[in-house]
């Protein structure tokens, strides 16, 4: 998490509250707008959140996983926006748990898996 949360959710509540208040004393509570408005301004913030996750870079993990070594280290660098010792200990954990997560389903099979397979074969 980062060390940003906690202030940029206050400030959020804050907003809220304000919000809130003043939809609640500029309209009374028969009329639409009273839950309209924010719900419209929730809706509007997920729908920019949303538009955000498109500017991500891929999974560090997930790259790891899939032997795509180079390109998670520069999103891991891209991510930490940095490259130190540090980042490249957690490179180094990254891959180390990859590495332990495949030895431990090493060979592990879903019956439900297989049936999906057979019936689905495109799901697979």
């Amino acid at each position: 998490m980062s060390h940003l949360s906690l202030p940029l959710k206050s400030v959020a509540d804050i907003i809220i509250i304000r919000i809130d208040y003043g939809v609640a004393r500029g309209y009374s509570k028969t009329e639409s707008k009273m839950w309209q408005i924010p719900v419209g301004l929730q809706l509007l913030w997920a729908g920019l959140l949303g538009l955000g996750m498109f500017t991500l870079k891929e999974s560090t993990r997930w790259l790891t996983s899939v032997g795509r070594h180079e390109e998670a280290w520069e999103s891991l660098k891209w991510i930490r926006a940095d490259d130190g010792p540090a980042t490249e200990l957690e490179m180094e954990e990254i891959r180390a748990g990859v590495m332990l997560e495949k030895h431990a389903t090493e060979g592990f099979h879903v019956q439900g898996v297989s049936i999906v397979a057979k019936y689905h074969p495109a799901l697979c």
